[in-house]
This record gives structure tokens, sequence and C-alpha cells, in this order.
């Protein structure tokens, strides 16, 4: 637990005395002295960025809404007392501008007799229905609410990245060494929509991890789109290949996707639901050029029936662009033809 007026201090952004607007109406104003005790609840808030209240620039009044805390119970001690739920970013521009008015605020009060699970459980309800209905949040920002009242998909998302020990934003592993996961959106889109939600799920997503690893182990961060990319070429490798293809153009994976192309320069262009398959065609077509170059007429490139006898293993084999499809499988509509 983080009293908020001591991540308050350590921010960096340019702070501003003073302030612009007429001073609205509140239910309560709570003044810079009380602010002084407020907690923030790491389970719920997002990181305060120094960047957003930068381009926020000076406190506004006409802009103010009032802020949401919480009151919990006394008997819950070092979890007790008052807790910031959302208005992080107004409430340090609010310090920052010196005002002698206070700020206003809207009080959730739990029961005297709540459990701490009673209060984190109401809280990131209210959370995220507020944040839902006012503004888009990010999908980690929904997951690390959700996961306060046990969401399945929230828990199972967390559980993997626990296994696979990444972490993006406070969200999944806890360890120093985690590794961070950026364009974390396709990252949970692999987990929450490749995927199945059990063991098998999990040790998929762990075979397409140790498949990045062999690839790409010099990179610092897990780029979310190109692991989605790598784990649905680790896919079309096991179900949609056979014998020597198979493993012939796992390796050229492993020695060459690399020296091709950087995580961002793997997924350019494509940002779209599908881009793990467009993604796939871009690896593809480099693999079939550089083996006909290499073995000449007859090289085993990965050709229109092998695509076709893969796209009837798993329908999502197929590009999913019908031009490029029609290409890619030579007119064919059948292994047999």
């Amino acid at each position: 637990m983080a009293k908020f007026i001591d991540v308050y201090n350590e921010l960096t952004f340019k702070k501003q005395k003073g302030s612009i607007g007429v001073k609205p109406d509140f239910r309560r104003s709570t003044r810079k002295e009380i602010i002084d005790g407020w907690e923030i609840p790491p389970e719920i808030q997002r990181l305060i960025s120094n960047l957003k209240l930068n381009k926020m620039g000076l406190f506004n009044w006409d802009l103010c809404m009032p802020v949401l805390i919480s009151e919990r119970p006394l008997h819950l001690e070092e979890h007790g007392g008052t807790q910031l739920i959302d208005g992080q970013h107004e409430t340090c521009l609010f310090i920052a501008s010196e005002a002698v008015d206070g700020l206003p605020t809207f009080v959730i009060t739990h029961p005297e007799d709540s459990s701490l699970k009673d209060c984190l459980r109401k809280e990131a309800q209210i959370f995220r229905e507020l944040n839902c209905s006012r503004t888009k949040l990010s999908n980690l920002d929904i997951l690390r609410a959700e996961l306060v009242y046990d969401d399945p998909i929230a828990l199972f998302v967390n559980s993997v990245m626990k296994v696979l020990d990444l972490t993006a934003d406070r969200f999944g592993s806890t360890k120093d060494y985690a590794k961070e996961v950026d364009s974390f959106n396709h990252f949970y889109y692999s987990v929450k929509d490749d995927h199945e939600h059990n063991g098998l799920g999990i040790a998929k997503l762990k075979a397409g991890k140790d498949f990045w690893d062999q690839i790409y182990k010099k990179q610092p961060k897990l780029h979310g789109t190109a692991f989605r990319a790598i784990c649905f070429i680790d896919k079309f490798i096991n179900d949609g290949l056979a014998n020597g293809k198979q493993q012939k153009f796992r390796q050229w994976c492993i020695d060459r996707i690399a020296i091709e192309w950087n995580p961002k320069d793997l997924t350019k262009g494509f940002s779209t639901f599908n881009s793990h398959r467009y993604i796939l065609y871009r690896v593809i077509a480099k693999y079939n050029r550089e083996i006909a170059n290499l073995e000449g007429k007859g090289a085993d490139t990965i050709g229109p029936k092998t695509l076709l006898q893969a796209a009837d293993n798993n329908h999502l084999f197929a590009h999913p662009d019908k031009d490029e499809w029609h290409l890619a499988t030579a007119g064919l509509t059948s292994i047999k033809a």
C-alpha cells in the first residue's frame, strides 16, 4: 500500500500553480491536509503517468470531475481509512495548483463489518463501471479491476502471465526477472481468443513462448503482436505441416525470422484482429523464396496443396484475404485438384 502523497512527491511532471475556470458546487470539499492521508489501492489503480499530467497541464475547475474516494472501516488497520479509487491525475493537478478551496469528492462508505475483500470487490466494480461508461479503459485496466472480483478470464490471463514470467503495468508475474509485455492487446487476444482456457491452453502458450525465446531470445521485452504471430506459426507447424517439411520450416523460423525482422518489423502494416494470420503468410512467402533460390526446381516449399491441407485441418490457416488465398493456392479448391 502506498500513500498517495508519497507517490505524488516522486512525480516529475511540471507542477503549475494556479487554476482556471469557475469552481463548481460539490458534495464534499477536501483540503490538501486531508488528501495527505489518502492511500492508493494497488489492486485497482493504474500507474500515474507524468506524460498524461503534462498533457493535462493546469488544473481546470471547468473540467474538474469529483474524484472518487472510499472510506473503509478502521478495523482493517493498514488497509482501512481513505482510499483514492478514481481521479488520481486530477488530484495531482489540484495539489500542484495550491488552490485554497477544497477538491470536490464523492465518497463510498463501506459498512463497518465489511472485510477487505468486500471493500475491494465493491471498489473494483465501481471503478470498472465508472470508467467503462465515461472513458474507454485499456484491456489492462479492465483486467486489473476484474481480477479483484475473480472474473474467470482475468484470472486465466493472470495465471498465464505468471507461468510465462511476464508482466505488464503491475499485472501478471511479480518476479523481479519477469519480462515486460509491449503491445499488450494482441498478447491478450492470443490468450483469450486463440487458446483454450485450461491447462492445455497454458501448455500451448508455454510452447509458443519457448518458440519465441528460440527466435527472439535477445529481445528485452515481449512484443504482444509479434508473440501472437509466433504462437500462431507454432500452431501452423504442429497442426498444418507434417514430417520433414514441419521440421524444416520450424528450423528456418528459428534461424531466419530474427535476422529478417525485429518484432516491430514483423508486424508492420498489420494491426487488425487477424494480424497473426497475415503475418503467417508474410513468413511463408519469405521462406518459399529462400528455399526456391537455394534448392531450385522441385524445392520443398509450402505450396498450394500443403496450404489447402492445412486449412482443412484448421480454417484459420487460410489467408484471411480471399483474393490472396486464391493466389496462394493457385486457384485450387481441394488437395485432389
